[in-house]
């Protein structure tokens, strides 16, 4: 079946071509992930379920409308940027960044293409499409924080309010106030985001 086929039945809903798919991947799939990442098949299992699922969201949001590679080429990408994620806050990212990293020569088609898409992605990507592991643990680390900082730093940065509109929302004197206790709260957080950087 087609990409383009795959692409209208998963817009559908279309159960037997998502059933189709999934038959015409899996094993090739667990294959991929198993040699290079030395990952379960239970693993392997579960990053190809939710691979699926951010592939059929991405499509019904029409991100895929104006795709540049193959399909399968897309859904690597996507299992790989998802199992960086997981490892980088494992501690197993340098498995992943020799994927990448690895010599030219060694590297099989799909390899290279799987590489380049990652990087198209990086470079075309919106910001909202998916957010990093970072910006996750930014918002893990401000909610962590509680009050004032986790609300003052949300209404700034989330919110995008101004000092004076926190002022009035939080009962702050005046909006040098609520700038005063931003900039504390971004002294306190600042060091927790350079330890995440060195994991």
């Amino acid at each position: 079946m087609k990409d383009a086929e795959y692409i209208n039945g998963f817009k559908e809903c279309d159960q037997q071509i998502i059933r189709a798919f999934y038959n015409e991947h899996y094993m090739s799939f667990i294959r991929f992930f198993q040699q290079r990442f030395f990952k379960s098949d239970d693993y392997c299992a579960d990053l190809f379920q939710d691979t699926c699922v951010i592939l059929l969201r991405n499509i019904q949001d029409g991100k895929l409308d104006n795709l540049k590679c193959k399909l399968s080429t897309y859904l690597y990408s996507i299992a790989l940027k998802t199992m960086m994620s997981g490892d980088r806050k494992n501690k197993e990212f340098s498995k992943v960044k020799l994927y990448m990293d690895r010599d030219e020569e060694n590297s099989s088609s799909l390899d290279k293409e799987v590489v380049a898409e990652l990087k198209r992605q990086a470079e075309f990507e919106s910001e909202d499409s998916d957010r990093s592991a970072l910006q996750d643990f930014v918002e893990r680390a401000v909610a962590s924080m509680g009050s004032p900082c986790a609300e003052i730093l949300k209404h700034f940065y989330w919110n995008k309010m101004s000092c004076a509109d926190i002022a009035e929302e939080m009962n702050y004197s005046n909006a040098d106030s609520v700038k005063t206790q931003k900039n504390k709260c971004m002294n306190k957080l600042k060091p927790l985001v350079k330890e995440y950087q060195k994991l």
